[in-house]
C-alpha cells in the first residue's frame, strides 16, 4: 500500500480502537516511506507515548520528538516544532521520574506548561484551509480574524 494518506488514516483508526501494535507497524512503515515529513516521526512518537503503559520506549519517544524539533524540514511544515516541543514537554512531565529521559534533553527546552484544553489540528493534504472557531459559554466567538475576546 503506497498511499500515505490511506496508511495514516488506517493507523489513526487502529489507535482509536487501541490496536497499538498494528498501528505501530504502519507508523514505522510510514517513517520509512516519508522520512522527509516531520509528521511521520511525530505520529510514531505520539502513538508510542499513548501505548506506553510500562515505561518502555521512553528514549525512542524522546528521540522522535527531538528529531521533529531539530530537523531541517520544508517550509510547508513551519511551526510543527512548536507543537512538538509542547508535546515533548507533556511527555517529559508525564514520565519525569525516569531520569534517563531528563538526561537526554537540554534543560533549556523543558518548561511545564499544563493546559486545561489543547486543540491540535492535523491534515495531510496540500492546499487545505482549516478554520477553528471556538464559541465561549457567553456566546462570543473566537476565530482567526477575531483573536481577542473578553474571556
Amino acid at each position: 500500500m503506497k498511499s500515505i494518506q490511506l496508511l495514516r488514516t488506517v493507523a489513526y483508526k487502529l489507535v482509536e480502537f487501541s490496536l497499538y501494535n498494528l498501528a505501530e507497524n504502519i507508523f514505522r512503515h510510514i517513517v520509512n516511506l516519508r522520512s522527509d515529513e516531520p509528521q511521520s516521526f511525530r505520529d510514531l512518537a505520539l502513538l508510542l507515548q499513548e501505548s506506553n503503559s510500562e515505561t518502555k520506549n521512553l528514549i525512542e519517544i524522546s528521540d522522535l520528538f527531538k528529531k521533529v524539533i531539530f530537523g531541517e524540514w520544508d517550509n510547508c511544515y513551519s511551526e510543527i516544532e512548536v507543537t512538538t516541543l509542547h508535546e515533548l514537554n507533556c511527555f517529559v512531565f508525564q514520565f519525569h521520574q525516569q531520569q534517563q529521559i531528563l538526561n537526554s534533553i537540554d534543560n533549556r527546552l523543558l518548561r511545564h506548561l499544563p493546559v486545561d484544553l489543547r486543540i491540535v489540528m492535523v491534515w495531510d493534504t496540500n492546499d487545505t484551509d482549516v478554520d477553528l472557531h471556538v464559541i465561549e459559554p457567553t456566546g462570543e466567538e473566537c476565530y482567526y480574524s477575531h483573536k481577542k475576546y473578553s474571556y
